[in-house]
């Protein structure tokens, strides 16, 4: 029988365990933690694990997730982790998400008792749905076979064994335009993942099929396919990429530690967060812009990344301290917060 227990992020919760279960939430911690893709681009700390278990007396456990939402199941029991920050303020944050889509589903699809991950399975489901009805974006794909005709290069070696034997093809590497290129597979294993699992509500995992179905011509996203980025040509990819990406990324740990099979789908809340609240201070701001960008340091040669500058460099802000500046550069104010 399932056991269901609700923590919160960063907050120590403390339960009975058995020691498989312990070990299993421990693996399962520096597994997806290994995953250097989680981190968003960071260094990942010294301590890379994102689930942090110490024994206590009489067979308990505390555990605290570290910066993380979603959910972990260790054989029959099951954590969803939930924000920190009141709820109603959560959703509202990350409706504003650079990642929520911007359509009117959006607003009826964070209600009461909705989870982050059926959400962020939703938002990817939709978003690949009208990507379908967009149509996908074809490349160059390398491939390889026995052909009439002379095309792209040649393979001597094997063209002349077949001539020998009175077969005249040749065979030929040559590149042909095809839908399954890295971008196309990233979103297809992402609703793959998504159609998989069982925390995922039966309706939303139905629609991943589908998606999984139409796009039947397409591989499985590779190693190297999630590093794939978004340029001029695949602009259409814009919401549905972040999505899968973070699918892909958050989800899809699973593995046996002794008697017990462990499931993880957990997701970084700070850039989540981050890109909420920039999107409500842009919307509350109409002059001057906000954004993230990287900025040069007068005249020397040091750089530094904030999270908010205003207008071209009116004003910078980060976590601690947030520096104003004033036009001419010089520290106006500094608040730490």
């Amino acid at each position: 029988m399932l056991r269901e227990v609700s923590a919160t992020e960063n907050v120590p919760l403390t339960i009975d365990l058995s020691e498989d279960e312990a070990q299993a939430l421990s693996g399962l911690g520096r597994e997806l933690s290994a995953k250097t893709a989680w981190w968003g681009g960071k260094e990942a700390p010294a301590d890379r694990s994102v689930i942090n278990i110490v024994e206590q007396t009489g067979g308990q456990f505390r555990i605290t997730f570290r910066d993380v939402l979603g959910v972990v199941r260790v054989g029959d029991l099951q954590v969803n982790v939930q924000p920190k920050i009141p709820t109603p303020h959560f959703w509202h944050i990350v409706s504003h998400s650079e990642l929520a889509p911007r359509v009117s589903i959006a607003p009826a699809a964070v209600s009461e008792g909705t989870t982050l991950i059926e959400l962020l399975a939703q938002w990817c489901v939709e978003a690949s749905e009208k990507l379908l009805r967009v149509g996908l974006r074809k490349g160059y794909k390398e491939d390889r076979g026995e052909l009439d005709q002379v095309r792209g290069q040649i393979e001597v070696l094997e063209t002349a064994e077949r001539l020998y034997r009175g077969a005249s093809v040749a065979v030929c590497r040559f590149e042909k335009l095809s839908e399954d290129i890295s971008i196309n597979r990233v979103v297809k294993s992402a609703c793959e993942r998504i159609a998989r699992l069982g925390v995922i509500s039966a309706a939303v995992r139905t629609r991943a099929r589908r998606v999984v179905y139409r796009m039947a011509g397409i591989g499985n996203a590779l190693h190297n396919d999630l590093r794939v980025r978004l340029d001029r040509l695949t602009t259409s990819y814009s919401r549905v990429l972040p999505l899968s990406l973070l699918v892909l990324n958050g989800c899809g740990i699973s593995a046996a530690y002794g008697k017990v099979q462990g499931m993880a789908f957990l997701v970084r809340t700070p850039e989540l967060i981050e890109d909420g609240l920039r999107s409500i201070l842009a919307l509350a701001i109409s002059k001057p812009s906000v954004a993230k960008r990287r900025l040069l340091l007068d005249d020397s040669r040091m750089s530094i990344n904030p999270d908010l500058v205003f207008g071209d460099d009116l004003a910078v802000g980060d976590e601690v301290p947030y520096v104003f500046r004033l036009p001419t550069g010089r520290p106006h104010a500094a608040i730490s917060c």
